[in-house]
């Protein structure tokens, strides 16, 4: 049997959300409840592929920072899935991409695809980490289903080098609606964004990925420099 359509996933899914008292936007977005999101830091991130190499589960948070492919996979695969989740700290937001080239509809569309997948993990215990990422200037309004003071995640893997000046633009913009407690950054973070993030007093952490980190661990075993 084939998997449904995402049309239909977001329409059973947000029933079952709805069930769970989550509440919606007038846009269309779920609300997240404060008592599902992580609080704390943990030592450690890990993308859902190498979670396995993960030596300390309970402490660490798991990312959903990969390619559609693999997370279009996820999705139809949640509840299987939910025991491996429930072994780790908490998880990151899906990352369906909404790039700005897109039409405003689909970014709009994966943006509630991650919100909704993200939320059914929450509801069945697993602490999450809202993903910080949306589209274009025009899905701002997405991140008003946050309370104030959450701790996001943010994944900078695959990033555009181009167009700094806008990206820094949007950034101050999120800082603004979102008013974020702490940011949990998986991958390198450019030096004109942290000096952003520090100029406005934002507490963030860095956490390498997993390929940066093994790569440099298996240098420093060889000896090479």
């Amino acid at each position: 049997m084939g998997h449904p359509s995402l049309f239909e996933w977001c329409e059973r899914t947000g029933s079952e959300l709805r069930l769970h008292g989550i509440q919606f936007s007038d846009e269309g977005y779920p609300r997240f409840p404060e008592g599902l999101l992580l609080h704390d830091k943990p030592s450690e991130m890990i993308d859902w592929n190498n979670r396995l190499q993960s030596k300390n589960p309970q402490d660490t948070v798991i990312t959903m920072f990969m390619n559609d492919d693999s997370l279009y996979r996820r999705l139809f695969r949640l509840s299987s899935d939910l025991p491996e989740y429930k072994r780790f700290m908490g998880v990151s937001g899906f990352d369906f991409s909404p790039r700005p080239d897109m039409p405003l509809e689909m970014q709009q569309f994966h943006i509630l695809v991650n919100m909704l997948a993200t939320l059914w993990l929450g509801i069945h215990g697993v602490p999450i980490v809202p993903n910080w990422r949306i589209g274009s200037e025009e899905t701002l309004s997405a991140l008003t289903s946050y309370p104030a003071d959450t701790q996001f995640a943010v994944g900078t893997l695959g990033c555009a080098r181009r167009h700094i000046s806008t990206n820094i633009t949007l950034l101050c913009q999120k800082l603004i609606v979102t008013q974020p407690k702490s940011l949990l950054v998986y991958g390198a973070l450019r030096p004109q964004f942290q000096a952003v993030l520090e100029q406005e007093h934002i507490d963030f952490r860095v956490y390498r990925e997993y390929r940066y980190r093994s790569f440099h661990a298996a240098r420093k075993d060889t000896g090479a420099k």
